[in-house]
């Protein structure tokens, strides 16, 4: 089968890439292998997590930084790009550009961030909140992944009087007689309609009247944000949410939105398999094999790889080294194995910026070749550090575009 574009890896990144070549008019294919790391989305964008303006960063990253390779007036050029295709997927981001604002995690602390989706909690770009005097910390019974004990004692560091109240109604009740059930997309699922009318109504009965705001688990929403709008429109007051552990019912309702566009947009999506090997020629990449389709060529003009790193099997090691498990292609990493990790858990982990080795323009190499209609994208890339930087979904998503846009460049030749 022939394709305009593959794309290899169906999370932030490869979505990305697939959208804007299918409003291009390309035909794509999508590989996806399932779950991807918007599972454990924040609810956040995150381009590089400093004070200040994130893009200003840029100017004095290392050379191998995918920024640094797309280039600072690239990435200027790619944002307002960026906001577009979330805002056309009915996603509403809010920003302050062009400085970082502050979004809370899941134990409360504040961390910078570019784009918060606009339901949640989020602080001004020197990490204060709004001067709430009296919040509502609303836990539900039995959900072990938001833990309003340390939220409340961080909301007390900023002067806010935080009041924990737990609720619970008959549906959820239901979730509790396997513990296992008690899991955000679960609980999405449930609080809908009338169990969500019957949720908000027990929380304004457990909540003092005189509170400014409610802040709960950001639950709700999981196949679009109908019912975060429909859980605000029954308070008076506002209502935010906060960050859970993962799995992510915003990460989810994002991906699904993205897939359900690509498909849209005339795209090809194969949920469940996972390409295996591929073949090369004169320095291109001619076709690719999956893991259910056997011997059948799936062939494009062009590859996306955006298949991850380590947490979703992009990438793979052993005693020998680290290796691409898609296609093969060369990683950069480094050769001792003991300088891979560091003692202390919280230091820079080199192995977190291991990745497949590119040129200036993302193009994967090959035995040191450079592979001219192959390119990487996202947390597959090398020369960064997502988490500690605070970057991993701003690269993803805009390493994605910038791809699709030298895709096109490359098809007007």
């Amino acid at each position: 089968m022939k394709f305009d574009t593959i794309i290899i890896g169906g999370g932030l990144s490869g979505m990305a890439a697939g959208i804007s070549l299918a409003k291009k008019g390309q035909k794509c294919l999508m590989v996806s292998a399932g779950q991807s790391a918007l599972h454990f989305f924040s609810g956040s964008i995150d381009a590089y997590g400093c004070e200040g303006s994130a893009v200003g960063s840029v100017s004095s990253l290392p050379s191998c930084h995918p920024y640094s390779k797309m280039g600072k007036d690239t990435l200027i050029e790619l944002t307002p790009v960026a906001k577009s295709l979330l805002a056309d997927l009915g996603l509403d981001f809010v920003n302050n550009d062009p400085i970082n604002h502050y979004r809370m995690t899941p134990v409360g602390l504040m961390k910078p961030t570019w784009l918060t989706m606009r339901e949640y909690v989020r602080g001004s770009d020197v990490g204060q909140l709004e001067r709430w005097g009296k919040v509502a910390l609303v836990g539900i019974k039995g959900y072990l992944d938001f833990n309003t004990s340390f939220i409340s004692q961080n909301l007390d560091r900023q002067g806010i009087n935080a009041v924990e109240v737990e609720v619970t109604t008959p549906e959820l009740q239901k979730l509790r007689t396997n513990p296992s059930e008690m899991r955000s997309t679960n609980i999405a699922k449930t609080l809908v309609g009338d169990a969500l009318k019957a949720f908000a109504a027990e929380v304004k009965a457990a909540c003092p009247e005189d509170v400014d705001v409610y802040l709960l688990p950001a639950v709700f929403g999981i196949e679009d944000d109908g019912p975060v709008k429909a859980l605000q429109a029954e308070f008076d007051k506002p209502v935010h949410l906060i960050a859970t552990m993962p799995p992510s019912v915003p990460g989810i309702r994002m991906q699904t939105l993205m897939r359900r566009k690509f498909q849209a947009l005339g795209g090809t999506f194969m949920l469940g398999d996972a390409v295996v090997s591929g073949k090369f020629e004169g320095g291109r990449l001619v076709s690719v094999r999956t893991q259910n389709h056997g011997d059948m060529d799936f062939e494009a003009d062009n590859f996306v790889l955006a298949t991850g790193n380590f947490m979703t099997h992009g990438l793979t090691s052993d005693r020998n080294g680290v290796y691409e498990a898609a296609l093969g292609v060369d990683v950069d990493y480094l050769a001792d194995r003991k300088e891979w990790t560091k003692s202390n858990i919280f230091d820079d982990q080199p192995f977190m910026s291991f990745g497949v080795a590119t040129d200036d323009n993302l193009h994967a190499k090959k035995d040191g070749m450079v592979i001219e209609n192959l390119y990487a994208t996202g947390s597959v890339l090398s020369g960064f550090n997502g988490i500690k930087e605070g970057s991993s979904t701003g690269v993803s998503l805009m390493s994605g575009l910038y791809v699709a846009n030298q895709i096109t460049k490359t098809i007007g030749r």
